[in-house]
């Protein structure tokens, strides 16, 4: 009989267990790769979601869910959209979670099925899956076919609001009475105080501050940033709107500049480094002045009147000149059809150039330095456009274009990437629904 060698036999065991091994471990090769790609796919899945979902928040809860839903299944795991079973949602205050989960078949499983090792494989968190989403298990292989359903895999993602520096910004130039009674400004201050409500009703404790800032022609910090949880709270921001005033002496009084400046000044000195920064600027007309920084450029009370006069003193003017029935002189006065373009002198009309090419220039530096800030300016326009604007009409006959209008609202919003609202200066249900669409353009980012 023939003897074999000690060596070998050792031999013959080390290949069989070599091959046994590779048996083994040759599922997990392929399984354990799988798998975090899986995992990763549907973390990508329940990120996106979570953030989609954190934005429509201030909406509601199922609003909120129906734009998760929507976003995690444009991000498809395994190749396939998730179904709305796999997804779970959570909320905490203003924060909201989201949890993905999928089963993962694996070549162990398939492996093990095949060879009706029944119940070597036990998968505790697909039964309670399977049980919590009313699905029966359809996997073949084994009694219980629990071994068969392979790997639950799971992520979580939680988005909450990025932390907002908001300024409002509000002209109280005298034309915010044109409608009388107070209107529209009364109406704007009413809007004003819902958007505070609106911020306070999110829970947002010191996520979101407020400042706020009028302007006519000067500004005034009325309030820097202010947080819900910073003593007196909002209850600041509402008693300071309560007791703003509007412009009460002569002369042209809305000054652009000098409102955003002191906006920025603000949010440059107090805003947090990463906070979304937004100005939201309210006004009912287009600029009529520079600014009282700047009133050397041209006299030193209603600057203006330095540009008419050369017209309204001329000689052909003066010619116009008539008694009335008082026996006084009456004189005509820009914007008057009787003095007519060719009575406009070309020193007079450099002077108003002069002036509105200043006055959109100052503004439009304060633009782009908010840009170069990172800060976001909203702008609202509240016009009557059937009632043209005296001081518009008047510089538009002194530098002779009648459809003169600067655009700087337009430049503002698109030179930071904000938007542009309108609203006819009597609706106040437009007005205040321009507040609410803002307070709830809340930017997200995912919670660590």
């Amino acid at each position: 009989m023939r003897k074999i060698s000690k060596a070998k036999g050792h031999n013959t065991v080390m290949a069989i267990g070599i091959m046994l091994f590779g048996f083994v471990a040759a599922p997990f090769a392929i399984d354990v790769p799988t798998y975090f790609a899986v995992q990763q796919q549907l973390q990508t899945a329940v990120d996106a979601a979570a953030l989609a979902g954190a934005a429509k928040l201030p909406y509601g809860e199922s609003r909120a869910e129906r734009a998760a839903y929507a976003v995690a299944q444009e991000n498809h795991v395994q190749g396939k959209s998730l179904e709305a079973s796999q997804l779970t949602y959570s909320y905490q205050g203003a924060n909201m979670g989201v949890r993905g989960q999928v089963d993962m078949p694996t070549v162990t499983h398939k492996m093990l099925c095949a060879l009706g090792l029944n119940g070597s494989v036990k998968n505790d968190e697909k039964k309670k899956l399977n049980e919590r989403t009313g699905q029966k298990n359809t996997s073949a292989g084994g009694s219980d076919g629990n071994h068969c359903n392979g790997l639950l895999v799971t992520a979580d993602a939680r988005a909450v609001p990025a932390a907002r520096d908001t300024i409002l910004v509000i002209d109280t130039s005298s034309s915010m009475d044109d409608l009388g009674n107070n209107r529209p400004f009364a109406d704007v201050r009413t809007a004003a105080h819902a958007f505070v409500d609106e911020l306070a009703a999110m829970r947002s404790q010191n996520v979101d501050r407020i400042g706020l800032v009028q302007f006519n022609q000067t500004s005034k910090l009325e309030s820097g940033l202010i947080s819900q949880d910073e003593s007196p709270r909002y209850s600041l921001i509402k008693s300071k709107l309560n007791s703003l005033k509007l412009f009460s002496g002569s002369g042209w009084n809305t000054n652009y500049e000098t409102g955003l400046k002191t906006a920025v000044d603000e949010l440059e000195k107090s805003g947090r480094k990463n906070s979304v920064k937004t100005v939201i600027f309210l006004t009912d007309g287009l600029p009529n002045t520079p600014g009282p920084s700047d009133y050397y450029l041209y006299s030193r009370s209603e600057p203006y009147k330095k540009c008419t006069d050369i017209v309204e003193n001329s000689p052909e003017v003066r010619a116009l000149c008539k008694p009335n029935s008082k026996g006084q002189t009456v004189c005509p006065k820009l914007p008057s059809p009787e003095i007519k373009s060719s009575m406009i002198s070309s020193s007079a009309q450099s002077c108003a150039l002069k002036y509105t090419d200043h006055m959109t220039n100052v503004l439009k530096a304060q633009a782009d330095r908010a840009k170069s800030l990172d800060i976001t300016i909203h702008t609202i326009s509240i016009t009557d456009k059937s009632r043209p604007d005296n001081a518009h009409e008047v510089l538009r006959r002194m530098i002779k274009d009648d459809k003169w209008d600067p655009k700087l609202l337009e430049y503002m919003a698109n030179t930071t990437e904000g938007e542009q609202f309108e609203s006819a200066n009597y609706d106040s249900y437009r007005i205040r629904q321009i507040f609410e669409t803002v307070a709830k353009d809340i930017r997200v980012v995912l919670s660590k």
